[in-house]
């Protein structure tokens, strides 16, 4: 994606986990008049600048297939072996992961359930903040209850019903 590319740099592209290769034969770049304030605080009046960048790239893929006129954001440099390798590894540790993501939604709102069913907070430790769920019944189930008992019994904080987000979310 970068803005520096030269004939004869090698590029890919993938689509659907199918990674391709190859290297630039063209580039068409373009002038582009730019804005910056050469205050941010200030706001003065905005200085116009020319900036060449990269249009469209033709890419000649190791399979002998040439494509024209491919826009710049659809190649990336090639990557080196180990790039690689995570990258492929990347795809299918995603989709097993997604699916135990998915079962744990499916076990949180389970969870939230109970909770909301009987008006007790709970903390969910699987949570990578171990954040804490607050039902919106609470205050309806147990009205006179002070809400540090709820908390010291529940080891559940927080201020509003839902997941509660601490301070670094």
């Amino acid at each position: 994606m970068s803005e520096q590319w030269k004939v004869g740099d090698r590029v890919q592209t993938d689509k659907d986990d199918v990674i391709r290769v190859g290297v630039v034969t063209a580039i068409q770049t373009e002038q582009v008049e730019r804005s910056r304030y050469t205050n941010y605080y200030t706001r003065s009046a905005p200085e116009k600048y020319m900036e060449t960048v990269v249009k469209t790239i033709d890419v000649k893929w190791d399979d002998g297939e040439e494509q024209k006129g491919m826009d710049r954001w659809s190649v990336y440099p090639e990557d080196s072996k180990i790039e690689r390798t995570f990258r492929l590894a990347v795809s299918d540790a995603h989709k097993r992961i997604d699916e135990k993501l998915a079962v744990a939604r499916a076990a949180l709102r389970e969870a939230e359930k109970i909770s909301e069913e009987t008006g007790i907070p709970f903390s969910a430790s699987i949570s990578p903040l171990s954040q804490s769920y607050i039902p919106q019944s609470l205050e309806q189930k147990f009205p006179d209850l002070d809400p540090e008992f709820v908390s010291d019994l529940t080891q559940a904080w927080g201020e509003y019903g839902g997941w509660q987000h601490s301070a670094v979310c």
